[in-house]
């Protein structure tokens, strides 16, 4: 199936625009794929798994969802930042783009996982 399918729930799934890893925000691009998101866009869905290659299908998380997802810090996070968007689909407590999420668990380094609450865009 080409494109976006829906599934019920917090979850969304489509063909991935290139290889990802694991829980980088991802936006859909205008080909219908699943991209990393850059420092620019706010509205980046959280993936769950590692992606291998173009076309591949990748599950996403809808961030609007309720309950905390999984971010990719590119920095050393503490808990209760403010974490904005960076390039490579990961996020910050420095400069930043646009409001991600606030970490409820904290990051030690660059590429290091964290748990925070989505801060949705109106």
């Amino acid at each position: 199936m080409a494109g976006v399918s829906r599934v019920e729930g917090p979850r969304l799934s489509g063909p991935a625009a290139a290889a990802t890893a694991r829980y980088l925000r991802v936006i859909l691009n205008a080909s219908g794929e699943w991209a990393i998101a850059g420092d620019v866009e706010h509205d980046g869905e959280c993936d769950t798994e590692n992606v291998a290659a173009q076309g591949d299908l990748m599950i996403c998380y809808y961030k609007g969802a309720p309950g905390t997802h999984i971010y990719v810090a590119s920095k050393a996070i503490a808990v209760g930042d403010i974490c904005h968007s960076v390039a490579g689909g990961k996020v910050t407590d420095g400069a930043g783009v646009a409001d991600v999420c606030r970490a409820v668990t904290a990051a030690a380094a660059d590429g290091d996982y964290f748990e925070g609450i989505p801060m949705v865009q109106a």
